[in-house]
C-alpha cells in the first residue's frame, strides 16, 4: 500500500475524484516549488485552489506542462538569498535575476487569467514593468508587501500611459508593511502613485506607511483604511516640522480628493500600542465635508483633532464611529465633548478595537 501511494499515476487517480474542498488539503503535501511540479498531484492540487508560485527562489522556469490558464491568485514570496541576508554575493545576484525573469515569464504566460497579485517590495519591479507591457483585463486586486532587504539603486521608469490601459478592472489596491519596524519602500512611492492615479475604478486603498498618496484620481474609492503615521512621530500641521515630524497638511489634502465618494474610512497609527508615543498638534484640523461617508475609524492620535469635525454638517449620513484607543487619558480627550452630540446627531460612539493588521 505505501508503495502504492508513492506512485503518481495512482495518487493522480485517487484525488482527480476528490472535491474541490478535499484537495485544499493536498497543499500541505506539496511545500515547494520543485514539488509542486515534480508531479501531476502537486500539479492539480495546486492548481485546483488556484495558488501557485513559488515560496522559495529558484532558477528553475516554469514546468512544460503547467497550464498557465489556471493560474487566478498569485501570491509572489520569494526569499532569495541574496535578498534576504543581505549578502550580495555574485550567486545571490544571479540568483536574484532569475527570480526576476521567472516573474516576467510566469506573468506573460498567465496574465489573461490572473485576477489578484500579492508581491514582496524586493521583486515589485518585475511586476510593475509587466503591468506597463500585458494587459491583465481581470486583475481586481494588487497588494504590495514590504520585505526587509530590497534591491538598490534601481528604480526603472514606468510608463503610466501604458498602465492606464492594464488597471481599468483594478478594484483593490494594498500598500502595507508586515512588521512594526519593516522597512520603508520609499523607492516605489512614484511608482504607486501613478498606479493609482491610472486605476480609474479604484474602490478600496489600504496604506501602511507613511506615505500619503494624491487621490485626486481616486472618483469611485469607497474605502480607504490609512494607518501608515509612524512610531514616534511628531505631528503638525502646515510647515512646522521638525525633529522628523509629519506634516499632516497632506493628509488633509489627500481626504479632500475622494470627499465625495468615500464611505468607509480609517485613520490610524498601525497599532494602537503607539498612540502614546505620537505627540500631535491638530486643535484647528478640519476633515472635508464627506456626504456619503457611513463609518469612521480612528484610534487614540487622531482623536484630539477630529473631536472638532464629528459633527452632522460634517458627516450627515455617518452612522458608525469606531473608536479604538488603550489608554484611558486618550479616550476621555475625545469622548468628553460629545454626551449631547450623540443624541442629537444620531451618531452612535463607542469603544472598537480594530485589530489593525
Amino acid at each position: 500500500m505505501e508503495f502504492a501511494l508513492r506512485n503518481p499515476l495512482i495518487l493522480s487517480n485517487i484525488f482527480s475524484r476528490l472535491d474541490f474542498a478535499s484537495l485544499k488539503t493536498t497543499r500541505s503535501v506539496c511545500s515547494l516549488w520543485a514539488d509542486e511540479a515534480a508531479h501531476p498531484l502537486g500539479l492539480k492540487s495546486v492548481l485546483k485552489v488556484h495558488k501557485v508560485f513559488p515560496h522559495c527562489c529558484t532558477a528553475t522556469g516554469l514546468p512544460s506542462h503547467f497550464d498557465p490558464k489556471l493560474a487566478v491568485h498569485v501570491d509572489i514570496n520569494l526569499n532569495c538569498g541574496g535578498v534576504v541576508t543581505g549578502n550580495y554575493s555574485h550567486s545571490a545576484k544571479r540568483e536574484s535575476r532569475a527570480a526576476a525573469v521567472n516573474i516576467s515569464t510566469f506573468l506573460s504566460a498567465s496574465h489573461q487569467n490572473i485576477e489578484t497579485i500579492k508581491v514582496t517590495n524586493n521583486f515589485a519591479f518585475p511586476v510593475f514593468r509587466s503591468l506597463t507591457k500585458l494587459g491583465f483585463p481581470k486583475l481586481k486586486c494588487f497588494q504590495i508587501i514590504g520585505s526587509d532587504f530590497c534591491e538598490e539603486n534601481y528604480t526603472p521608469k514606468i510608463d503610466a500611459e501604458l498602465l492606464y490601459c492594464v488597471t481599468k478592472s483594478l478594484k483593490r489596491v494594498e500598500f502595507t508593511l508586515p512588521k512594526e519596524f519593516g522597512n520603508a519602500m520609499s523607492d516605489l512611492y512614484d511608482i504607486f502613485q501613478d498606479l493609482i492615479d491610472c486605476a480609474e475604478n479604484l474602490e478600496v486603498l489600504k496604506i501602511q506607511e507613511f506615505y500619503v498618496p494624491n487621490l485626486d484620481n481616486c472618483k469611485k474609492l469607497k474605502v480607504l483604511e490609512y494607518t501608515g503615521f509612524p512610531k514616534g512621530a511628531l505631528l503638525y500641521r502646515g510647515p512646522c516640522v521638525q525633529n522628523g515630524g509629519f506634516d499632516v497638511e497632506p493628509l488633509h489634502d489627500m481626504l479632500e480628493g475622494v470627499k465625495d465618494s468615500l464611505e468607509v474610512l480609517t485613520i490610524a497609527c498601525r497599532h494602537d500600542l503607539l498612540c502614546r508615543h505620537v505627540q500631535v498638534e491638530l486643535e484647528d484640523f478640519q476633515t472635508p465635508v464627506m456626504t456619503k461617508l457611513e463609518k469612521l475609524c480612528i484610534n487614540g492620535f487622531a482623536m484630539y483633532g477630529f473631536a472638532t469635525s464629528i459633527t452632522k454638517n460634517q458627516f450627515p449620513k455617518l452612522k458608525m464611529l469606531a473608536v479604538s484607543g488603550e489608554y484611558i487619558e486618550a479616550k476621555d480627550m475625545f469622548e468628553a465633548p460629545f454626551p449631547c452630540e450623540v443624541s442629537k446627531d444620531g451618531v452612535k460612539i463607542f469603544d472598537y478595537d480594530m485589530h489593525l493588521s
